[in-house]
């Protein structure tokens, strides 16, 4: 949170900030408006467990999990990983801003194969160089700290949408 805290309050970072927040809305709708409707073939197992235990408290329940993995273990993973390791491995063969794209897009691409839909490619490239570009000014942490926070905003909207929806 320290290393959150220091990247957001200096005025060199704001317009990266708000470059980021631009990315996300507007980069989101032009995803929606080129490949929305294209999705990928997913393959989940058929098995389903019969017995639902605690089923009064799945919502709170499957909201807390959501919050931990996505919010908090993900985006520390994948900034190990992606700006960690494989930024930095480019940065050696790569001048510094093809490294930064390069990473971007390969980590929109994983996002694209995980998700199974391309609807947050764009987005997920100017985000990925975002994170890039925090990294390499400030290393891999700081990025993790950004990602942390926008994976953990977007999950908790997103959980509180689907509440709002499921209970209304």
């Amino acid at each position: 949170l320290h290393a959150l805290r220091e990247f957001t309050t200096r005025w060199s970072s704001t317009r990266w900030i708000l470059a980021l927040m631009l990315s996300l809305v507007v980069l989101s709708v032009v995803d929606g408006w080129l490949w929305g409707d294209v999705r990928l073939p997913m393959w989940a197992s058929a098995y389903r467990n019969p017995r639902v235990w605690f089923a009064p408290a799945a919502f709170p329940l499957t909201a807390l999990a959501m919050i931990a993995v996505n919010g908090l273990l993900v985006p520390i993973c994948e900034e190990y990983l992606w700006r960690g390791l494989i930024q930095q491995g480019f940065q050696r063969v790569l001048p510094g801003a093809a490294a930064i794209a390069v990473t971007a897009i390969l980590f929109s691409l994983k996002h694209v194969l995980v998700d199974a839909s391309a609807a947050r490619f764009l987005a997920l490239v100017a985000f990925g160089g975002i994170c890039g570009i925090v990294a390499a000014r400030h290393g891999w942490k700081t990025s993790a700290a950004l990602h942390l926070f926008v994976n953990t905003i977007t999950t908790a909207v997103s959980l509180a949408v689907a509440g709002a929806g499921g209970r209304g």
